[in-house]
This record gives C-alpha cells, structure tokens and sequence, in this order.
C-alpha cells in the first residue's frame, strides 16, 4: 500500500496522535523518528541512563521525511492489511505473506564481506489462519556483537490468540546469548526473561560484548501493566556512547509476536544497508499469498447486507500489532 496510506493506517491502529507541523532538522537536535511516532509522551522504566530518548519531538508529526536514501522504482500498490508490516530505508511499504526467515538488515550489504551487523526474522503463522503472518523470532550477529548471536523470542501461551489467551505461560518474552555467533536457531540454551534481565546488574547483562554492542531493556507505560510494553533494545555500532550507535528495538506485539523497529541507521556508518529493511527494493515474490490462504479467502462469504462471517482484521484490534520498520534518523 502506499506510504502515507501504511502511516496512517499504522498509527491509529495504536492510537498515536502526533503534532501537527513540520519536522525539525537533525540540525536543531530533534529529528522525527519512526519509533517515536508510536507513542504519545512516551514514559519508560529501566535503566534511563541507558536509554536512547523515547519522547516525540516538539512540532513532530507523522509525515516527516528521512535523510535521503537511494530510492528504487517503485513497486506496485499493494492492499494487503495482515501482519507483518514492513517499512524500509527504500521508502517502501509492505507485507510479507510468505513464512521463512529473512535477513532484516545486514551491513555491510555486500554478501561477500563479513558482517558487521546481521538481524534476521523467522516469520510464519501462528493461528488458525493460513492469512495471519507474525514475527515469531528476532536474531542479531555479526562483529560488532564480538562474533556472538543474540535470539529474542515472544511470550508463548498454551494456546494461539492473544497474549492473554487461555492455558498456561509456556515462556516470557526472553533472550539467549549464544557465543557460537550462528543465526541458527539454539535447540538448547539460557534463556533470560525480560523481567529477570531487567532485574539483573549492568556486569550480568553484559555478556561479555565489546564496546559496539549492548543490550538494555525498559518497559513502555503507555501500555500500562500490558505485555505489549516489554522491549529490549540493542544498541550497535562504531560510536563509543549510546548516543552515536543505532537502535534496534524488539519489543512483546500482541498475538504473541514480536515488533521490530530500527533507529538512527545512519549511525551504522553505511550509505547502502542490505535486508528488507535496508536501502534496496524487496523480492515482490513475498508478498504474494500462500496457497492455504488463497483457499481461505476463496472459502469467505458475506450475507446480502454485506456482513462478513469472519471476525475483523487482528491488525485492526490489536492493542501492538506485529510490525517492522527503519528510519535513517
């Protein structure tokens, strides 16, 4: 769908109200950023001296523009509403419809060269839909992180549906910490709850990480005692403060997913960034619909009076639907 159509849509579905006037510049220190726009005075809890800043910009509103990126033609519009979302450095707005893992981001973009940085996703169902695609894992790698990896995985109940869905807590939003620096899925491993690493001391969350990886949590208010608020940051790059390293923010989404959101990518360092959030245009083979779910809609009907017999979008009802997006800034 097009852009401003994706902005709009994804930001009443969280309820987000934003000033209405332009965007200030890097220059007078407060760029509009995408992760900002999901929240209204955003109030966090955690280590605050850790923390990237949170709060939306002064006279900041929804339609601010990213420094320039290489621009591709475009793609065709695309009306499809599922999970997940994506928006990337390329401008472009969409949805992936087809399961597998996916490299997110990866710099630098050039395969050939070892990376510095490489997020991946596991994207799949996890309903009784054969149309509802959500991030079901989230990993990081690469030399910055010191040639470890780094698995975030969602709550998980008993049952698919929400986060407050029927039979027991199989596990929390958590993370392991592999020092084997694979992207390949641990089958055995320590997994930290978010609450038990927010409870941990700075040399427990550590880990052992050079100066250009760091992981930090905090819990965002604005969904009050909801899971939805859970979110560790990863902050990663060159730069010697948090203040100079990009952010990469996953966080609890309803349906038991994950929400994925990637800051101030300019402070990686690089011009072309690979992955489906990066610089370049995406495969349009993803988008298209699996075959289950061609059936499925196929199976839809509506009575006369144009009723569907199926239930609202789960995008449109969830308290933090499953999404994933860039911003230069």
């Amino acid at each position: 769908m097009a852009l401003g159509v994706f902005g709009t849509f994804l930001l009443s579905a969280l309820t987000v109200r934003a000033a209405s006037s332009e965007c200030l510049s890097d220059s007078e220190g407060a760029a509009c950023d995408s992760f900002d726009l999901l929240r209204e005075a955003a109030v966090v809890v955690g280590a605050v001296d850790e923390l990237g800043p949170f709060q939306i910009p002064p006279n900041c509103e929804c339609t601010c523009t990213p420094t320039a990126a290489p621009t591709p033609a475009p793609t065709e519009e695309v009306d499809i509403k599922d999970d997940p979302h994506i928006r990337n450095l390329a401008q472009e707005s969409f949805a992936v419809n087809q399961p597998g893992e996916y490299t997110l981001l990866r710099v630098p973009q050039d395969p050939g060269q070892d990376a510095l940085l490489e997020v991946r996703g596991t994207i799949g169902r996890h309903n009784s839909s054969a149309c509802k695609m959500y991030t079901m894992g989230v990993s990081l790698s690469g030399k910055w992180l010191g040639d470890k990896a780094v698995f975030v995985r969602p709550l998980q109940r008993g049952s698919a549906g929400s986060n407050a869905a029927a039979g027991e807590e199989k596990w929390p939003l958590s993370l392991l910490v592999s020092d084997k620096g694979s992207h390949e899925w641990p089958r055995a491993g320590h997994w930290t709850s978010f609450e038990a690493f927010m409870a941990a001391s700075k040399t427990d969350r550590s880990h052992g990480f050079p100066e250009t990886f760091k992981i930090v949590a905090f819990r965002d208010e604005t969904f009050g005692e909801m899971r939805e608020g859970e979110t560790f940051q990863f902050q990663v790059g060159p730069g010697p403060k948090w203040e100079q390293k990009a952010k990469v923010n996953v966080a609890q989404a309803s349906h038991q997913a994950l929400n994925l959101a990637l800051q101030q990518v300019k402070r990686l360092g690089a011009i072309h960034i690979g992955g489906l959030l990066g610089t370049e245009a995406h495969e349009p083979s993803i988008e298209r619909l699996t075959q289950e779910c061609r059936l499925e809609k196929a199976a839809r009907v509506t009575v006369p009076n144009q009723v569907s017999l199926f239930s609202t979008s789960a995008s449109m009802s969830e308290t933090r639907p499953s999404v994933i997006y860039s911003w230069w800034h």
